[in-house]
């Protein structure tokens, strides 16, 4: 199998031969979402429940510690008791709760995570479709 050759790379090596046009935008500062209608949700009310607000990662990050935290004291309790009879309520209530409270927890998370991933591409595509546009105009001044 032979690779296709390369082409040289040009250079320019006078600043006015340069044929890329340069946009000087200002940096983009990513404060509450796109531009949308505004909605009379829960989630415009609330601020903690915007996508780009980390208290959504934080209370899951807080659910899944008392989740471990519950792991733990039924571990510590039903250690003491040599009678397996008295250790199920102890793993029922301590340690089938916990492992509730952790999936929960990093559900949360997840969730928060993927919303604002999801929020941060939908500007991003906007960004890159309103420099395409600007750079066709440029390019074809005919067709504004």
């Amino acid at each position: 199998m032979t690779r296709p050759a390369r082409r040289p790379r040009r250079t320019a090596t006078d600043p006015e031969d340069n044929d890329v046009t340069t946009l000087d935008t200002p940096p983009v500062i990513i404060e509450g979402g796109p531009e949308r209608e505004p909605r009379s949700g829960l989630v415009e009310r609330v601020p903690a429940l915007r996508p780009l607000s980390p208290v959504p990662t934080y209370l899951g990050i807080a659910v899944a510690a008392i989740g471990f935290v519950l792991i733990l004291f039924a571990w510590g309790r039903s250690a003491g008791e040599t009678n397996v009879a008295l250790q199920i309520p102890y793993l029922i209530s301590g340690g089938m709760v916990g492992l509730g409270l952790i999936l929960v927890g990093v559900t949360v998370v997840n969730v928060a995570a993927k919303r604002r991933d999801a929020l941060l591409r939908e500007q991003q595509t906007g960004l890159l479709a309103s420099a395409l546009h600007e750079l066709s105009t440029a390019l074809d001044p005919d067709r504004r």
